[in-house]
């Protein structure tokens, strides 16, 4: 196949919701009151991708960079995968980010007094930065300060600076600090630097910035999870790439295309520590399943912490947070026991329902949404409705979707421009978000996690290319 897809140092915040507390909390339907400001590979042949996904060097061979050279001596084009593809929203609830006095929430928690986010807590407007002020529900900004092309290692990585983004990665946010991350993201023979760097979106002027600069070329493996060095090799994260407040540490989990041929793959759960500044020992966290492979649906339960995941063998994993333990939680069946159908579309954590949603399901005809129970383990399939049942429900989107807690609703992007459509969480009804301001342009590569959930400053980031500054829209 050709294709190449894939801190400043923060106070560590110890966030002291129990689990026994999360539960409680689901139980009682977010009735809750309480004013709480800081608890807040293997290798593997991919099979339909192979005809579907075109890119920049074949499998064995070399990967593009902006009319760069890769490790190999080949020059590169850059990647290239299938295509995909007013101001106020009066039909929605205050999120407490209007300027009157009647949008602005009782306290931190949310909008009103009958719903409890343990975390993230949600926007207090005193507390934005300047370039967040006045911006109205569905304004889109360009954060002109935030461009990552001003941002490069002391001694240049193998491969191209335009995969640390468009190589099909992404993002991670620290939604109690709201500053975001981009760690070993690059992959295959796109880009070799397993660096990190995070901006601090809490600033007047955000910035990216390195915390910790690449292994040496000297360090390198082909297809390997780990350079000689013992940290990781960077992969195409797709939406592998998540923050852990619980935890206070980046984490990226199994994933696909390990620097090299593009057959390289990773088991393991790495994490990034931002008080020592280091990559945790090889090692520290469990491996995740046994058939890592590229696109996997891969969502966090913002109230526990917890990760799943869905496999190339069409299993549901969940990583506990709590015991930094694994679970196999069978097969993800509901009309079909392939991952094709379910590969490249974006997986939620309704925390509302305590349920699973898979917003694509090629296995079944119309728009589809595949959902798992999570107390009861069972999986259905639901009828995804409203004006824009057919973009939020689209096959193989490598869209972006999260619920959205202080807006009670599920927010998703998919690659088209601005765009971003509302879905109501228990109807699963779809509407647009109606938006004004600077729209981004279309996604490289996927949205994947380059879209993120910053509840603190009432929106979400997004990066759709490389040499495309940050955006901001606000909700």
């Amino acid at each position: 196949m050709g294709w190449s897809e894939n801190v400043d140092s923060v106070t560590e915040l110890q966030l002291a919701c129990t689990e026994a507390s999360m539960k409680a909390f689901r139980l009682l339907g977010f009735a809750a009151a309480a004013l709480v400001t800081s608890c807040g590979g293997s290798s593997h042949t991919q099979q339909a991708q192979d005809a579907a996904q075109t890119g920049t060097g074949g499998r064995g061979g070399s990967t593009g960079a902006n009319g760069g050279t890769d490790a190999g001596g080949t020059t590169n084009p850059g990647p290239t995968d299938d295509a995909g593809q007013s101001v106020t929203d009066s039909a929605r609830p205050p999120t407490g980010d209007a300027a009157s006095g009647a949008d602005a929430p009782p306290n931190v928690n949310g909008p009103d007094a009958s719903m409890f986010v343990p975390p993230p807590t949600c926007v207090m407007p005193s507390a934005l930065p300047a370039w967040r002020t006045g911006m109205a529900i569905g304004e889109w900004k360009q954060l002109a300060t935030a461009d990552i092309t001003k941002v490069t290692p002391t001694v240049e990585p193998s491969g191209g600076y335009y995969g640390r983004i468009d190589a099909w990665n992404g993002f991670a946010s620290d939604t109690v600090h709201s500053i975001m991350y981009l760690a070993g993201a690059g992959g295959h023979a796109d880009y070799a630097g397993n660096e990190v760097y995070t901006i601090d979106l809490n600033t007047a002027a955000p910035q990216w910035v390195i915390q910790m600069q690449p292994s040496p070329s000297s360090a390198y493996t082909v297809d390997g999870e780990y350079y000689t060095d013992g940290r990781p090799s960077p992969t195409h994260t797709y939406y592998t790439a998540w923050f852990i407040e619980q935890r206070s540490k980046f984490f990226r989990f199994a994933g696909a295309a390990t620097w090299g041929t593009g057959n390289g793959g990773t088991k393991s759960i790495d994490s990034w520590d931002p008080v020592g500044r280091a990559w945790d020992p090889m090692g520290t966290n469990p491996k995740m399943g046994t058939r890592p492979i590229y696109e996997m649906p891969t969502a966090k339960d913002f109230l526990t912490g917890d990760v799943y995941q869905v496999q190339e063998d069409n299993h549901l994993l969940r990583w506990n947070q709590a015991s930094n333990t694994v679970a196999d939680l069978g097969n993800a069946m509901a009309g079909s026991d392939s991952f094709y159908d379910i590969e490249r579309c974006p997986m939620v954590v309704d925390s509302a329902n305590n349920r699973l949603i898979l917003f694509a399901d090629g296995a079944n005809a119309g728009n589809q949404a595949r959902v798992y129970d999570i107390a009861t383990k069972a999986w259905s399939v639901k009828a995804v409705t409203g004006a824009s049942a057919a973009d939020v429900a689209a096959k193989k989107s490598q869209a972006m979707g999260y619920y959205d807690y202080c807006a009670k609703r599920i927010f998703i992007k998919t690659r088209t421009g601005g765009a971003v459509y509302q879905v109501e969480p228990t109807s699963l009804a779809a509407t647009p978000l109606p938006t004004t301001g600077t729209a981004p342009p279309d996604a490289i590569n996927g949205v994947h996690t380059l879209f993120q959930s910053l509840p603190k400053l009432g929106g979400y980031a997004y990066q759709p290319a490389h040499t495309a500054k940050l955006y901001f829209l606000a909700t």
